[in-house]
């Protein structure tokens, strides 16, 4: 990949991090982990009154189940509260499929008191492996992927702008 193709893909990321919220956000994460693992990744997508059942994603060969989260502002009492609603749910419908759970936010870093909240989970749940992705580890697994699969997430890189045609349609 060349320098400038690099450089529109590495913005062009940055900005769905930045504007993709909510059901945008996880829709980008499951293409993300779709392209990359095939089949080892199940989507879970909610389904009427039953929801998703607090599964934003499962990687099959790893029994590890993500709980995505891409907030339009953070507001840390929500963020806690949605913490404890999708492990709680997740173990309560899902416990005997996973070994390790993940919460991923579009942070690029969280506040302490949610940091200490997931810490405190991950010392009452010892036999789950517990770990946070924010945006570098989206951003890590998007770009060991091979330049068409990224192509295919982010866009086309623009080609080159004629400015002479531009300023004869202005």
């Amino acid at each position: 990949m060349d320098d400038l193709s690099w450089a529109f893909y590495d913005m062009k990321f940055k900005e769905i991090i930045r504007e993709k919220t909510e059901n945008e956000f996880e829709d980008f994460f499951s293409k993300v982990m779709q392209i990359k693992y095939k089949d080892n990744f199940m989507p879970c997508r909610p389904w009427g009154k039953d929801g998703d059942k607090k599964n934003d994603g499962y990687l099959i060969n790893e029994r590890h189940l993500f709980a995505v989260n891409g907030p339009q502002s953070l507001n840390q009492n929500r963020m806690i509260a949605k913490i404890k609603s999708d492990f709680s749910g997740a173990l309560d419908y899902w416990e005997e499929y996973f070994e390790k759970w993940s919460f991923v936010h579009n942070q690029n870093s969280l506040p302490p008191r949610i940091n200490k909240e997931l810490l405190i989970l991950s010392t009452q749940y010892t036999s789950i492996k517990f770990t946070f992705w924010g945006p570098s580890e989206i951003r890590n697994i998007l770009f060991s992927l091979e330049e068409v699969c990224i192509r295919d997430i982010l866009g086309p890189v623009p080609s080159k702008i004629n400015y002479t045609t531009l300023k004869l349609r202005a």
